[in-house]
């Protein structure tokens, strides 16, 4: 309970940080919809982890939002050609309001708890790593769906980028990016955390157990015990953005 609390304490800082970078008043206000890859800041916060809140989503004690999704970008040893910013445009969608649930898995979990919570079919949905445009076609309504719910989702980033920076990874994980997305997701997947989702949840109707009962849109790593010393990291980092 105190590391979770500490967890959230840590996000109090990094919504400022956000709210100022982003160019948002209000820090709430950062949501996919009201972003582009035009936005200055993303020149710099190249690479990092994205956190998503939900608005109807409450922490057990207060009116705090709750954390629904923390996630990252490809891990390469190389810097790669892979984004922050990229990875959140496969999240959001394209500019006709579709998008490719293959290319997220955030999108296809949100997908098919839709499809099943509205008793909707799609045989298609999550099948294969691709598909023609006649498949495309017959996954539209969903995936637009897919992107009004993801698009109005509160997030905050944090800038990790040591490869840029020219400095060696804090973690001994050998991928600071990494080492932190993964003990964070353990953390508020914990079975004793108390910031249980509400019954209205969208991931309640998700007919993966690891959904519904960690609260997160998350299906791998939610098991097993965190390291605490992620917080230095993770402290660094924040530290490290505000400059």
């Amino acid at each position: 309970m105190d590391d979770l609390n500490l967890f959230y304490k840590y996000l109090e800082k990094i919504k400022k940080i956000c709210s100022k970078k982003l160019r948002f008043e209000n820090w709430s206000d950062i949501k996919l919809a009201n972003c582009d890859g035009r936005l200055p800041y993303w020149k710099k916060c190249k690479r990092g982890i994205y956190f998503f809140f939900d608005e109807n989503e409450k922490r057990f004690d207060s009116d705090n939002l709750r954390v629904v999704r923390v996630g990252t970008h490809a891990i390469k040893k190389s810097i790669g050609k892979s984004t922050l910013w990229g990875r959140l445009k496969q999240h959001k969608g394209n500019n006709n309001m579709g998008g490719n649930h293959r290319g997220s898995v955030f999108r296809k979990l949100v997908g098919e708890t839709m499809i099943k919570r509205d008793g909707l079919d799609y045989p298609t949905w999550g099948v294969g790593t691709s598909a023609n445009a006649e498949i495309r076609f017959g996954e539209r309504d969903i995936e637009e769906k897919d992107s009004r719910y993801i698009r109005n989702l509160p997030f905050l980033v944090l800038r990790v980028d040591p490869e840029s920076d020219n400095n060696k990874h804090i973690s001994n994980n050998g991928n600071d990016r990494k080492y932190l997305e993964n003990n964070i997701i353990v953390l508020l997947s914990d079975r004793k955390n108390p910031d249980k989702p509400s019954k209205n949840w969208l991931g309640r109707s998700s007919r993966r157990c690891q959904i519904r009962e960690s609260g997160l849109w998350q299906i791998n790593g939610i098991e097993g015990p965190y390291d605490v010393s992620f917080f230095k990291v993770f402290e660094h980092y924040i530290n490290a953005m505000e400059a």
